[in-house]
């Protein structure tokens, strides 16, 4: 494991970009397999809530003044 200083690093903006096509992946992952909007918008909720999590470890990671620990993206 390597120890690399949050923020504005190569690997944090890979992140944010591989985020955005998971993202898109998920959304016509839910479209495809729902068909009432009730379970649509659970569905919805559910990924919301996964995502925000992971965005708010990720953010708590780059505002520590000090090394966050991280594997290597290859």
């Amino acid at each position: 494991m390597v120890a690399i200083v949050c923020g504005g690093t190569r690997q944090i903006d890979y992140l944010r970009g591989q985020a955005n096509v998971n993202t898109a992946d998920m959304i016509a992952a839910i479209l495809r397999s729902y068909e009432s909007p009730a379970e649509i918008a659970a569905a919805f909720a559910a990924f919301w809530r996964y995502q925000l999590a992971g965005l708010q470890a990720l953010m708590a990671g780059m505002n520590r003044s000090s090394a966050w620990p991280m594997p290597p993206i290859n």
